[in-house]
């Protein structure tokens, strides 16, 4: 059973260094700054590859390159590979984009009614331009907003309990259009002025020195070569303690898995949704 395990892991990373490549070439042709961040950061650091039982892809681009990403994405990508954000996929529910392999299914099963472009893929996290502030509460809360803004699609489809049904009565009178134009004003008003970016997961914000990531540095993974922010050290003890170079023993909280996920690398999910895009 574990080697199968292995084996299905090792196919969905296989897909994900795929994914990446495409959206490392848009990145080189046009002069886009990425990052590898995250899980990632650390696996090109500590393995030149992915950790051994991670299952996604983050990548940072700053947040004033985005458009420019986006705009050559959807001119560029392969026609297989799909740009998803808030206006190109109308019931997507995250604030930050990723870019999906359509031929390929990654789907929490309890989601295959919500009809939008479930291809494993990667996530692109925005960098903003930021002061590091004396408190995090207010960011912390326009964060959270932002988040339960997008979700409002998701809220709208499950009416699961009476917030989600209040939600989508909510969702109903404003609208996509004026629900996204809100979440770009509240993305826009992270971007300020300052020596240091903001980063944000979920409700979760951070804040890195601009200084430990230009002009990046170069580093294996797997096949690939990859760009990592040249403070990589200052970066990962930041995220991950000063440790982060010592693996994990087996059975510790660093090694999870995704229990309830469709991960399928020869179907598109389209053969699992329950409702038609």
């Amino acid at each position: 059973m574990g080697q199968e395990v292995n084996q299905e892991l090792k196919q969905l990373q296989e897909q994900l260094a795929d994914v990446l490549e495409q959206m490392i070439a848009v990145c080189k042709r046009h002069n886009i700054d990425y990052y590898m961040a995250w899980g990632s950061c650390l696996g090109a650091v500590r393995h030149n590859n992915f950790i051994p039982w991670d299952d996604d892809i983050d990548v940072y681009i700053p947040y004033s390159q985005l458009d420019k990403f986006k705009e050559y994405c959807l001119k560029e990508l392969p026609k297989d590979y799909f740009y998803q954000d808030m206006e190109t996929d109308p019931n997507y529910f995250l604030v930050y984009p990723k870019v999906r392999k359509t031929s390929t299914t990654s789907m929490n099963k309890k989601d295959s009614d919500i009809p939008m472009n479930w291809g494993i893929g990667i996530d692109i996290f925005p960098l903003f331009d930021a002061q590091l502030p004396e408190k995090t509460e207010k960011i912390q809360k326009r964060v959270t907003l932002l988040r339960r803004m997008g979700y409002l699609p998701y809220y709208a489809i499950k009416k699961e309990g009476i917030y989600q049904k209040v939600m989508a009565v909510f969702y109903g009178i404003a609208g996509r259009k004026r629900k996204n134009r809100w979440c770009k004003k509240l993305l826009d008003s992270f971007q300020t002025t300052g020596d240091y970016y903001m980063d944000m997961e979920g409700d979760k914000v951070m804040f890195h020195p601009k200084e430990w990531f230009t002009p990046g540095c170069e580093k294996p993974f797997g096949s690939l070569t990859v760009k990592v922010m040249n403070g990589y050290d200052g970066y990962l003890t930041n995220v991950y303690g000063s440790d982060y170079m010592v693996v994990p023993k087996k059975g510790s909280a660093a090694y999870y898995s995704h229990d309830g996920v469709i991960i399928d690398c020869e179907k598109s999910y389209k053969n699992y949704l329950t409702q038609k895009e």
